[in-house]
């Protein structure tokens, strides 16, 4: 019993110590202009990390550099709403981003709408039109 318990509390220990965790929530402070104390991080992956807070949500991908654990992340949410607004010339805070299912968004505004496929899996963040929607 007392080796589960120790197992549980290392597993736990090692979860709130997650360097993407704390990667993802320190960019969504400067991509939501918001406090760490007011955002809600929820792992949902190795290297996604979904994090609300200030009335926002944002899909974080946080890829582990090759040797280091050191790791940057990328608002997906964010990239699919700047391709959208470059290819159909709105302002962003005119659009609405929803996430579909993993990695692909549904962005909408200025009497259109597109679906994009977006990964910063292998360090260049990008979304792609996702042609089977």
């Amino acid at each position: 019993m007392t080796r589960v318990v120790l197992v549980v509390a290392g597993l736990l220990a090692l979860s709130a110590c997650s360097p993407g965790l704390s990667a993802a929530k320190r960019q969504a402070e400067v991509d939501f202009a918001c406090d760490s104390s007011d955002l809600e991080t929820t792992r949902r992956s190795n290297d996604t990390y979904i994090v609300r807070g200030c009335g926002r949500t944002g899909v974080y991908q946080c890829p582990t550099g090759v040797g280091t654990d050191h790791r940057w992340c990328s608002n997906l949410t964010i990239l699919a709403n700047q391709r959208f607004a470059a290819e159909f010339s709105c302002a962003e805070s005119e659009l609405s981003v929803s996430e579909l299912s993993p990695y692909v968004f549904r962005v909408s505004g200025c009497d259109n709408q597109a679906t994009y496929h977006c990964s910063a899996a292998d360090g260049s963040p990008r979304c792609t039109v996702d042609a089977a929607r």
